[in-house]
């Protein structure tokens, strides 16, 4: 190719997170988009995070339970927010051993429990002191965790293992709860990933 036809193309694959809240009315044929009013601190934004629906046995009031997800880390924050009057967030303080942060799991709700399964987890973290840092590498994970959305209290149920009977590790896939089961299906397998393999700006000459 002649030099002086040279074009350059840059690929920007630049992109912001979100933290906003939307609802969709639906009734009969009919539907519609709203923004609900928030009167208190939204979570950070984020990605490839999971969202739950509980009505509390104790308070009895309906919430949506917010974890994880990522916004250049993996995060770990648990936040509800409470469904009858549309205004209020709230940051939910766990107790016990809480798993790892992860993306791209799957969250079900079965009984009082908020079952978490697999997802990218970091592998290396470029500060061990700061758990916010930028992970350096990540890998996919098979853990399961059970949160008590009654007690607040992380239960820590499985770790990895290749055992037959646990499902291969894996990011990205579907789940359900079926009365006292939880189904999950497909996903991708991959073990490992760096910051190296993304794609994010680059220039090339043609």
């Amino acid at each position: 190719m002649n030099k002086k036809n040279q074009t350059k193309i840059c690929l920007d694959n630049s992109f912001r997170y979100l933290n906003d809240l939307y609802a969709l009315e639906y009734k009969g044929n009919n539907c519609a988009w709203e923004q609900p009013i928030v009167r208190s601190t939204p979570p950070s934004e984020r990605e490839s995070h999971s969202c739950v629906f509980y009505r509390g046995q104790i308070e009895n009031r309906p919430k949506l339970i917010i974890y994880g997800g990522m916004n250049g880390h993996r995060l770990g924050d648990l936040w509800s927010f409470h469904l009858v009057d549309f205004s209020q967030w709230t940051q939910i303080t766990p107790s016990g051993l809480a798993p790892q942060p992860r993306s791209l799991h799957s969250a079900v709700v079965m009984g009082n429990r908020m079952f978490i399964f697999g997802g990218w987890v970091p592998l290396i973290i470029s500060d061990k002191n700061d758990q916010y840092a930028n992970e350096k590498e990540w890998k996919c994970t098979n853990t399961l965790a059970a949160f008590n959305l009654e007690t607040n209290a992380w239960e820590l149920l499985g770790q990895e293992c290749l055992d037959d009977n646990v499902p291969r590790a894996r990011a990205g896939h579907c789940a359900v709860a079926v009365n006292t089961r939880m189904y999950i299906w497909s996903g991708r397998d991959g073990y490992r990933k760096a910051w190296n393999n993304q794609v994010d700006k680059n220039e090339f000459d043609l």
